[in-house]
């Protein structure tokens, strides 16, 4: 994103803040809004340490925000790159395992999933999970998701 979206997003933590200490939405903004949007500014400055420790945080409680689920998919997918981008690659492969096992026919899924095993040693495995993307359609030029 542009400069424009930093900009607007340095101050939106500060803003939910203010909002987690009305009573009634505390725990909600304290625990899932509050420091989602701290994750997600930092990802979007490069913080990608920061980014995944505010996310991880956030993520037992993403329920209680509501949305949807492809809402929700835009904050795992969020951390899963930036633990990736952070250099934490044990923990981008066990939340893409997740990924995978909660998502079995999702191409994308296991492709990302075969980068993370390669980034872990894992060179078979990983040959394994992109044989897998592509026999569910990845790179075949058709729909993969």
């Amino acid at each position: 994103m542009g400069g424009n979206a930093t900009t607007l997003a340095s101050p939106l933590p500060r803003a939910l803040d203010g909002v987690a200490q009305e009573p009634d939405q505390a725990l909600v903004y304290r625990a899932a809004a509050v420091p989602l949007a701290e994750g997600m500014a930092a990802f979007w400055r490069g913080d990608y340490g920061r980014a995944v420790d505010a996310l991880l945080a956030s993520a037992p409680y993403w329920p209680l925000l509501g949305g949807s689920q492809p809402q929700r998919d835009v904050f795992q997918l969020t951390l899963i790159h930036a633990a990736a981008a952070a250099g934490d690659a044990a923990l981008a492969r066990s939340l893409l395992a997740e990924r995978t096992t909660l998502r079995y026919r999702s191409a994308p899924a296991w492709y990302m999933y075969g980068a993370a095993l390669d980034a872990v040693g894992a060179p078979a495995r990983a040959a394994d999970a992109r044989n897998h993307a592509y026999a569910l359609g990845m790179g075949q030029g058709g729909p993969a998701y």
